[in-house]
């Protein structure tokens, strides 16, 4: 459903509007200096699988990353290159 969809009410959705959060503007200050979001587990960046994993819910429409602005690129890299498609 579009934005002009939504503000002038051309479709009454069959549920909820649903946007998922995710905090992800820490500094992973006890991390030796590694922002562990960007971490490799089982050959994924930790963040790639939290977003992978909230991209393929049919519940959630939006996900909206909350970032620190000298990681907003990399996260926009990251959902290109993992497919992912809501953020």
């Amino acid at each position: 459903m579009g934005l002009l969809s939504k503000l002038f009410g051309a479709q009454k959705p069959s549920r909820p509007y649903c946007a998922a959060l995710v905090p992800a503007a820490g500094a992973s200050s006890r991390m030796e200096g590694k922002d562990k979001l960007f971490l490799y587990l089982n050959g994924c960046p930790v963040l790639a699988l939290t977003l992978q994993a909230l991209d393929r819910c049919d519940l959630i429409d939006e996900i909206v990353v909350a970032a620190r602005q000298d990681t907003i690129l990399k996260i926009g890299d990251l959902c290109r290159d993992y497919g992912i498609h809501k953020p």
